[in-house]
């Protein structure tokens, strides 16, 4: 179990870097939403696993368990990263329309070329 928070980032490095070597399409951005539902997951699990051992952890105080133990927060940076990463895929999933064509939304498909 403590190997699928590292296999589950592979996979989400992996899917989430492509947009910014070739031009995707809304079909793959689907699966990488798929991917950023099994990482908020897999975090969420680890806050219950961290927490159990802070739990079990024999310690006088709360204090000293919650500082000797595994951290109960670290495995929520996995949603927190999906959130960020789930406003990343929904601004390249909005289709351009007349209206947003001349504006400068912060982000271009040139400036995503030219990191190639």
């Amino acid at each position: 179990m403590e190997w699928l928070p590292v296999v589950t980032g592979a996979f989400a490095i992996g899917s989430l870097i492509v947009p910014f070597l070739v031009e995707v399409t809304a079909s793959y951005l689907r699966p990488c939403a798929a991917v950023l539902g099994i990482q908020a997951v897999v975090g969420v699990i680890g806050f219950g696993f961290h927490l159990s051992s802070v739990v079990h952890q024999p310690a006088a105080t709360w204090f000293e368990k919650i500082l000797s133990g595994a951290p109960p927060m670290a495995p929520l940076l996995f949603p927190n990263l999906s959130v960020l990463a789930g406003i990343a895929l929904w601004v390249l999933a909005v289709p351009k329309t007349a209206e947003t064509a001349g504006k400068n939304l912060g982000y271009s498909r040139r400036s995503l070329r030219a990191l190639r």
